[in-house]
């Protein structure tokens, strides 16, 4: 019952909400790698949402490989960043220590990195399933 629950829920945001622009991209993706994650076990509702991806003329992988595009940016500007702190932070004569590392760690984590990650399990989820599919459209 609650892997219906949570496909129906899958369903409905990949169908209203994904494919439309939103500030709540992030937890989408989150949300949707999450349920992947879970339905694994459960081959017919795990397959019911991988069609999803594939419809449309493949809409939704499009909107993924456009959100991947927009994370990878995001985490690139602040990687420039992170770098340009680390190097003043090095000509001041700071100790880089694991404190330090955990902070650029976190940086990324809010910057990119973390919906970079999500997107890429689902974009892997996708073509490991239904790999020759694709390649044949």
């Amino acid at each position: 019952c609650v892997y219906v629950c949570m496909c129906l829920l899958c369903e409905y945001v990949l169908t209203n909400v994904f494919v439309l622009k939103s500030k709540y991209e992030e937890h989408i993706v989150t949300i949707i790698a999450s349920l992947l994650r879970e339905l694994k076990n459960n081959t017919d509702l795990f397959q019911r949402v991988i069609a999803k991806f594939l419809e449309k003329n493949f809409s939704k992988s499009v909107r993924l490989a456009e959100l991947h595009a927009v994370a990878e940016e995001k985490l690139r500007a602040c990687e420039r960043e992170l770098s340009d702190e680390r190097e003043s932070a090095i000509a001041a004569g700071e100790i880089i220590d694991e404190e330090f590392e955990d902070e650029e760690y976190l940086e990324r984590t809010e910057n990119g990195l973390s919906v970079l990650q999500q997107v890429d399990f689902i974009v892997a989820e996708v073509i490991h399933s239904c790999g020759d599919e694709v390649v044949q459209t």
